[in-house]
């Protein structure tokens, strides 16, 4: 990457020392108080000084009456006054020396023009301050334990995992509630980025040896030189960054310039600059989260080689039709291969990749591992296993557990590359998810996007195989 400015180095110290702060003062009421207990819920071990000149107490800690009355500079601050108060405060806070600042309020540049010169006013005093917002919901760290939020919030401590940058408040809420084992690192609500951009936000992350993929929710690029080099330093650590761009249509970049001022380009341009650089681009919500939880759970495939395993010819036809259309590629299977299922399965079972089983051997966890280990130890990239569990009180799911357990074993080894995938996320439980993943199995939820995350870990193993020949954007102002 190229030599950054001492300011910009200090701004990106400034934003990790706020990422993992020991201290941290909460500005405001209700939302300021919120912000306390999510951080608490999040196990935030850390200091935490609450401002109100109105208030005794926020979640029981003693309030100080005024920024100039703290004990010394937080390493971050989570501000919920209105918007002129915030410039304010902003201007306090970086005088002292904090770390960084989530300002929550909006009224700045997605107003219009008077908006847009109190935003520029919060940027002129920033100095080597990072801020994140305006009008933004804040930063949530499950790895260490924080979570700068005024709202719920339904993520879960990890040890590694996802990190999230998204420009609406909204969708970051929902992507913290989402139920596909997806695990989570961080999550940033960057709003208005009247300070940190999101080049700056990857950069940081990518310090962060936990982080396993990037997924981004834009709504424009601000500066697409920075980000080109931000995206070929993720490729060179080979973590995969994902986007999901709102705004392509005429109406849709209506909507984002009023939501968070930003300004999209011609949808083939920025989808052109994605592909260059790595950025793996998805189209909607369930395609962003099962890309990212693939190449956080198995990482990046060398190749576009595909099995699938099935006990229907149903699931079988459908999965091959996917394949093809995403321009993935069935292996064939060795002679080793064939002789075991055929010993297995027996003459009724036609032996091929894809491989229907059928139900031969269902309630029979020996021959279901004999089968599922003879798979896996094929020259494909990644096996896929289709199952679909059963109703949760209506019938009994004794045998999908059997088959979960002998699956895990036979992918253990194997030490194989395994995806198990539902056709319906509805009959895919999130604890059984949950344990897939806990033993690097990527738990899948329905077809098209399963393959269609493969087909994108594998362009990115390959883009990322040619860096010699990528170069970043010339910046204007060189």
């Amino acid at each position: 990457m190229a030599d950054r400015s001492d300011t910009g180095r200090s701004r990106l110290n400034s934003l990790q020392r706020m990422l993992k702060p020991r201290s941290v003062a909460a500005i405001g009421g209700r939302e300021a108080e919120k912000a306390i207990t999510q951080s608490r819920n999040v196990g935030y071990k850390g200091e935490i000084w609450p401002v109100n000149p109105n208030r005794k107490q926020l979640c029981g800690i003693d309030c100080f009456a005024s920024i100039a009355n703290l004990p010394g500079a937080p390493d971050a601050a989570f501000i919920a006054i209105p918007n002129t108060l915030s410039v304010k405060a902003v201007r306090e806070l970086a005088a002292i020396g904090t770390g960084g600042v989530v300002c929550y309020a909006s009224g700045f540049a997605e107003i219009g023009q008077e908006g847009a010169d109190l935003q520029r006013l919060m940027e002129e005093s920033l100095g080597d301050m990072a801020l994140v917002g305006p009008n933004c919901y804040g930063v949530i760290n499950y790895l260490d334990g924080l979570a700068l939020w005024p709202d719920e919030q339904g993520g879960r401590r990890s040890e590694q995992g996802v990190a999230i940058i998204a420009q609406s408040g909204n969708i970051s809420i929902n992507l913290t509630m989402q139920r596909r084992a997806v695990p989570l690192a961080y999550v940033i609500s960057t709003g208005n980025m009247a300070g940190i951009k999101t080049h700056e936000y990857i950069e940081a992350i990518l310090e962060d040896e936990r982080v396993t993929a990037i997924g981004l929710y834009l709504e424009g690029i601000p500066d697409a030189a920075a980000m080109s080099e931000a995206a070929i330093a993720a490729l060179k650590k080979r973590v995969p960054i994902v986007v999901l761009e709102a705004g392509r249509s005429k109406v849709g970049s209506e909507v984002t310039s009023s939501h968070s001022s930003s300004f999209t380009g011609e949808a083939q341009v920025t989808s052109t600059f994605y592909r260059t650089y790595g950025i793996i681009q998805v189209d909607t919500i369930p395609q962003f989260l099962e890309t990212l939880k693939l190449l956080s759970v198995v990482g990046p495939l060398e190749d576009r080689s595909v099995a699938t395993i099935s006990c229907s010819g149903g699931e079988a036809a459908i999965m091959a039709d996917i394949v093809d259309r995403v321009s993935l590629e069935f292996t064939e299977l060795t002679i080793d291969q064939t002789t075991i299922l055929n010993e297995v399965l027996g003459e009724r079972v036609v032996v091929s990749n894809p491989l229907d089983y059928h139900t031969y051997i269902w309630g029979f966890p020996d021959k279901q591992r004999q089968c599922f280990h003879a798979m896996f130890t094929g020259n494909q990239a990644i096996t896929v296993k289709a199952l679909d569990f059963p109703s949760d009180g209506v019938c009994d799911p004794e045998q999908w557990h059997d088959t979960v357990d002998v699956m895990i074993d036979a992918a253990h080894e194997a030490k194989a590359k395994v995806a198990v995938v539902a056709s319906l996320h509805e009959n895919f439980p999130e604890s059984v998810q949950l344990k897939f993943k806990a033993h690097g199995i990527a738990p899948m939820l329905g077809f098209q996007e399963c393959f269609e995350a493969i087909s994108h870990a594998a362009n990115f193993h390959k883009r990322s195989t040619e860096l010699d020949r990528l170069a970043p954007l010339v910046r204007n102002d060189r």
